[in-house]
């Protein structure tokens, strides 16, 4: 998984504070650490402030006239939109009950007066690393269970059809009928290419799962365009079976592109079976790969239907069903929705669009790499 080095943005913490003097202290210690400080006087204009915009943190003054720090805390505690705000306490009071009051509506920790400048910016350190670690996480397990959807309704009809040649392989066999063998023999391919589908969609997950990866994180590859020939290549005989022309035009140098071929073969095999499926009977197939400035752009052409108006307004959603077409095409969304997460993770462009003469045209650009780089996968 390819990520370019963004430099985090600072941590926002919003101090709050009825003494002047100490809000001006706490701001002033804070941006000399790089953080980003705003204050509030009193409770409600914290509150006020909550409302156009959240903190990373809290630093919340307990004994404030109007509302104490205790009773700001369970109003951002009680907010499903601010709840999950850490909230440190300033207190000159170190007695025991009062610290025990502060954990009870919601507080992580607490800092007491007189401040000890390197104790407050540690504290402040540790939840803003603490709280940003658990929106990781959060994220993490939200795109692995959307992850998780897409792969078992991309699992669904593949078994579906494996129970189906399966069954028609033994009823051939116990039959002894002449011409059983071919049959069976047919049978077998397809079930056998039916389970390389899903194999090749059980490896994208297993590749999208940080927690599954061996070593805890993908190293980018690097591959030429005769790698790419060769992906697609892989379709010509599917192709030939419908009796396509099937046409692969690739440069005659080749350019090293910045994708291991696993990516490259989960962005091009949907592409490339959803084209064999929607062509014409003995109709044709193009794929062009393009060396074009720090680019590498393949484009695969095909006669079908084309996109549905719906598809297209709604491109890559897994869910989307076109109106007309096979029933095959009605259910091009799944491939290409994993097409397009693999895309992402190496920031290639995946884009879609229908020919004037008929047919559809996809369109995939990959930044071009040193072959230096070239790795295994």
């Amino acid at each position: 998984m390819s990520h370019s080095i963004i430099p985090p943005t600072p941590a926002l913490v919003l101090v709050v504070d009825d003494q002047p003097r100490n809000l001006q202290m706490l701001k002033a210690s804070l941006m000399r650490e790089g953080f980003r400080v705003v204050v509030a006087g009193s409770g409600e204009e914290a509150l006020e402030m909550l409302e156009r915009q959240q903190p990373d943190l809290m630093l919340l003054d307990v004994m404030m006239p109007g509302m104490d720090g205790f009773d700001v805390c369970a109003k951002v505690k009680s907010n499903p939109a601010t709840r999950d705000i850490p909230v440190i306490f300033l207190t000159g009071e170190t007695q025991l009950q009062s610290i025990k009051k502060g954990f009870e509506v919601g507080g992580v920790d607490y800092v007491t007066k007189p401040f000890n400048r390197q104790e407050m910016v540690a504290r402040v350190n540790t939840h803003v690393e603490l709280r940003r670690a658990q929106i990781r996480h959060t994220a993490t397990l939200m795109e692995q269970t959307r992850l998780i959807n897409i792969i078992a309704q991309h699992w669904l009809k593949p078994l579906q059809r494996l129970v189906f040649l399966t069954s028609q392989t033994r009823n051939i066999c116990r039959s002894g009928t002449n011409g059983g063998e071919a049959n069976a023999g047919a049978f077998a391919m397809e079930a056998e290419a039916t389970a390389v589908q899903m194999l090749s969609s059980l490896e994208d997950f297993l590749h999208e799962s940080p927690g599954m990866m061996t070593n805890g994180r993908s190293q980018p590859g690097s591959i030429t365009t005769d790698d790419l020939k060769a992906i697609i290549e892989n379709w010509y005989v599917t192709a030939i079976r419908r009796q396509l022309d099937f046409q692969v035009m690739t440069p005659p140098i080749p350019v090293s592109i910045a994708a291991s071929a696993f990516t490259a073969t989960q962005i091009l095999d949907p592409i490339l079976a959803n084209a064999v499926k929607a062509a014409r009977e003995q109709g044709r197939i193009s794929a062009r790969v393009r060396h074009v400035g720090g680019e590498v752009v393949v484009e695969v052409e095909d006669d079908g239907p084309g996109f549905s108006r719906e598809y297209l307004k709604r491109p890559f959603q897994a869910n989307v069903r076109a109106t007309g077409g096979s029933r095959e095409r009605q259910h091009l969304g799944i491939g290409l929705a994993l097409a397009k997460r693999a895309a992402d993770r190496i920031s290639a462009q995946l884009e879609l669009d229908n020919l004037g003469t008929g047919g559809a045209l996809v369109r995939v650009t990959f930044s071009t790499a040193s072959p230096r780089s070239k790795q295994n996968d």
